[in-house]
């Protein structure tokens, strides 16, 4: 067939296809009208990828957005090098039963994120009752536990205000305490001449141990009145922790359970699935309810002719010797 120049554009879509251009320019239009069918849907599909990706990081994974457009570009190559598979494959039965079981799998993922940002404003007042509940079932042992921590603390600081007491009246008892020291003289023999006795007041060094009692009391009842400030704030701390605290896997359970609580949920779910599926499997459609361009059997008939090249090379002709090539050139 006439060799076809063919334009840039039929370059781009060669290259994301995995088509050979060289080969398509001897191709009829029926060829270069499946490329344009392959590569219009590889571009909705990597549109709805890009999408999805990009979603996938921003809402679950809580990405900055140039983060998410790296897991959007990621999922879009992801999707390109799988329809490859199919688009340069021969219908071969098991890459199709694979390619139908990955498209099913991906709707699921598509329609769980398409509707998780339609049903956005559902969803949060989901995450309310959620946490709600929760809180409920854990606020009556965190309280336990507090109260719990300052019987302890009211215990601690009750014998240390024993303690404080006992030491203040031995204090005001004897606020200072007097040593003696003894002096002696001795004469030349060493004899004892005379004694003197020295008396000193220094202060009772129990009042350094009142001060650091003092100082241990303070502490145990501020950290008491703390204890008691997180108490009453309790309810509040542990909503905020929860909300923080909310993964992939509750955002999943939430949409699952919003999707199964209603027939509208239901029903919204599976058109988004139907329609993620459908996009999904044009590429495997078109592969294998469309019969072979000559495209397809050109490179066929390119395999073939290699086979045949190495089952049955050609014969070795042989080469004239020095002599005979010599005695043909006198004649």
């Amino acid at each position: 067939m006439e060799r076809r120049k063919l334009g840039w554009l039929y370059s781009v879509m060669c290259f994301f296809i995995g088509y050979n251009k060289t080969l398509l320019s001897h191709c009829s239009e029926q060829s270069r009208n499946q490329v344009k069918k392959y590569f219009a849907a590889l571009v909705i599909m990597m549109i709805l990828w890009g999408f999805i990706g990009y979603n996938l990081g921003r809402v679950y994974f809580k990405l900055p957005w140039l983060y998410a457009s790296v897991v959007a570009a990621v999922l879009v190559v992801l999707v390109i090098m799988v329809e490859r598979q199919i688009i340069l494959s021969s219908k071969n039965k098991w890459i199709k039963g694979v390619r139908i079981f990955l498209a099913a799998a991906m709707a699921v993922l598509g329609a769980v994120i398409t509707d998780q940002i339609i049903f956005q404003e559902d969803l949060e007042k989901m995450k309310v009752t959620a946490v709600q509940e929760e809180v409920e079932r854990l606020l009556p042992y965190r309280t336990m536990q507090l109260q719990q921590q300052i019987a302890e603390l009211d215990s601690i600081i009750s014998v240390k205000e024993s303690e404080k007491n006992k030491l203040t009246r031995e204090v005001e008892r004897r606020p200072r305490i007097y040593t003696y020291d003894v002096e002696v003289e001795r004469d030349s023999a060493n004899n004892v001449v005379r004694k003197f006795i020295k008396r000193q007041s220094i202060p009772n060094p129990k009042i350094e141990m009142l001060k650091d009692l003092n100082a241990q009391i303070k502490s145990l009842r501020d950290e008491k009145r703390q204890k008691e400030t997180q108490l009453i704030t309790m309810r509040q701390e542990l909503e905020e922790e929860l909300k923080s605290k909310k993964g992939f896997i509750d955002e999943i359970n939430l949409m699952i359970k919003l999707i199964l609580g209603s027939w509208g949920g239901i029903i919204a779910w599976a058109s988004f699935f139907l329609i993620f599926l459908a996009m999904e499997l044009l590429i495997v459609v078109t592969k294998y309810f469309e019969s072979e361009s000559d495209y397809d059997k050109m490179i066929q008939y390119s395999a073939q002719v290699n086979k045949l090249h190495f089952q049955y090379p050609p014969p070795e002709v042989p080469q004239p010797d020095r002599g005979q090539k010599e005695t043909e050139a006198s004649l």
